[in-house]
């Protein structure tokens, strides 16, 4: 499991070599090459927590200030508005939710396109293909060669992380989860 401190330095600092670290508990379940995309099913915890895993939002706004809150306009009862933040810098965003239950922030959804931001394991807009097929720990040979999109999906519940390659480096970041907020 991630820790608080481990979560924080792996997100913030990347080393300027090639040695890049790896998800270690990133086990595959399914992988599938279909059109321009590689689907890879996993249980990996950090598919729900790309930025690492944090106990509230000041706390995750704290750590990650690039992101600045805006409003947002889905409507909501005032409890779950209150765990719910909105945040953006330049074109990307980020939509995340404090879950009272696990105590710890979720990503609800995000389009990152900006290279200034990063998450875990110094993934970012411009790492190479074959970097993040390293990180990802993966025993994947050809069939990342030619994919555009690799797509990684929770065997567990609703989250799917999109990454979506321009040649070999990486050009955007999406993610999308089951939450549901409208009333």
């Amino acid at each position: 499991m991630f820790c608080f401190l481990e979560c924080k330095l792996k997100a913030s600092t990347c080393p300027n070599n090639d040695k890049f670290s790896k998800i270690e508990d990133f086990d595959i379940i399914v992988k599938k090459v279909y059109s321009d995309t590689l689907l890879l099913v996993t249980t990996s915890s950090f598919l729900y927590y790309p930025f690492g895993v944090y106990g509230s939002l000041e706390k995750f706004q704290n750590d990650q200030s690039i992101w600045k809150t805006f409003s947002n306009d889905v409507a909501m009862d005032s409890n779950t508005e209150k765990n719910y933040r909105s945040l953006k810098f330049r074109n990307s965003y980020l939509t995340i939710y404090f879950n009272e239950e696990k105590g710890k922030v979720d990503i609800v959804k995000s389009f990152i396109e900006d290279y200034e931001i990063k998450l875990m394991y110094c993934i970012k807009k411009g790492i190479l293909k074959q970097d993040f097929i390293k990180i990802l720990n993966a025993n994947i040979n050809d069939e990342f060669k030619e994919v555009n999109v690799i797509k990684l999906e929770s065997g567990l519940t609703g989250i799917v992380h999109y990454y979506t390659f321009k040649g070999v480096k990486l050009e955007n970041i999406r993610i999308e989860s089951d939450y549901s907020f409208a009333q």
